[in-house]
């Protein structure tokens, strides 16, 4: 028997109609049952319960198989997006700055080192500008020019990957605010 997700168009195999293929690539689409019975070519009147019977009869399981295979293959690879995105905003929100500079032993100062930056750790980096400048020095009474790369780089935001976060994992509630009319009756039964 041919895999089910090989199907085309082209190459039906029994008990594939073209339209069952076209009905079945609709609601592998996003469309309603009814929707893409109509839009596959079968009779408005119809559409409706032709399109439950395409999904629930036992006699259409070979349309059910393949919408199933498709949909858990287009759930699979979002799944796997997911994940990245999750991956790369926890990076982004562990990420200290001091993973891409190195303190030099004799001045003290912050110098970028990219040999001992990790390779995730280049997602972290929204732009990178390199200049070459000239430095002007005098050594011993004759001025020498020394050239100087300049590197400017920014990084994705942190607090916006950390906001992130907290909303894929649902650590904030979301305020509602539900506006309405709403009859109050008014009972005066206080004895005076």
């Amino acid at each position: 028997m041919t895999d089910e997700t090989e199907i085309s168009i082209e190459n039906l195999p029994k008990p594939w109609t073209r339209r069952q293929y076209m009905f079945a690539m609709g609601i592998i689409g996003g469309k309603s049952g009814a929707e893409a019975a109509r839009d596959a070519g079968y009779s408005t009147r119809t559409a409706k319960s032709l399109a439950h019977r395409m999904l629930t009869a036992v006699d259409f399981k070979h349309i059910q198989d393949f919408i199933n295979s498709k949909q858990k293959k287009v759930a699979e690879k979002h799944e796997f997006v997911l994940d990245e995105h999750i991956r790369d905003q926890v990076r982004l929100a562990k990420m200290n700055i001091l993973d891409f500079f190195r303190v030099d032993e004799e001045t003290g100062n912050l110098k970028i080192d990219w040999r001992n930056v990790p390779y995730e750790l280049g997602a972290l980096i929204s732009s990178v500008k390199i200049k070459q400048l000239s430095i002007r020095q005098v050594e011993g009474g004759e001025e020498i020019s020394l050239p100087v790369l300049d590197t400017e780089f920014k990084l994705w935001d942190k607090m916006k990957a950390v906001d992130n976060l907290n909303r894929i994992h649902s650590l904030y509630e979301d305020k509602v605010n539900i506006q309405g009319i709403i009859p109050v009756r008014i009972v005066d039964d206080i004895d005076e």
